[in-house]
């Protein structure tokens, strides 16, 4: 679950790196012009939508969805049975 949010968080701030690599690399200006040019609201929207996108990419190409099925804790013969994950026939 970290690892889905750090992706997430890193997807979200990758569109304002790219502007701030893109402005450190024309080298014009003084760090105060920087910021006052900065896009704020065109980069958060499209960090919102590729986190958006990314979700959903996640959500279908993950493995776990297609080939296992989870089997609640459950009692046989007076003995718990643990949950588990069993395979899709």
């Amino acid at each position: 679950m970290a690892r889905v949010v750090l992706v997430n968080i890193g997807v979200f701030l990758l569109p304002t790196l790219l502007w701030s690599l893109y402005e450190l690399a024309r080298g014009r200006g003084t760090l105060d012009k920087y910021w006052e040019r900065l896009p704020l609201i065109s980069l958060l929207v499209s960090g919102v939508l590729l986190v958006f996108v990314s979700l959903a990419v996640l959500a279908t190409i993950s493995p776990e969805n297609s080939k296992y099925e989870y089997e609640p804790a459950h009692t046989e013969d007076g003995k718990l049975i643990p949950a588990q994950r069993k395979k899709v026939p």
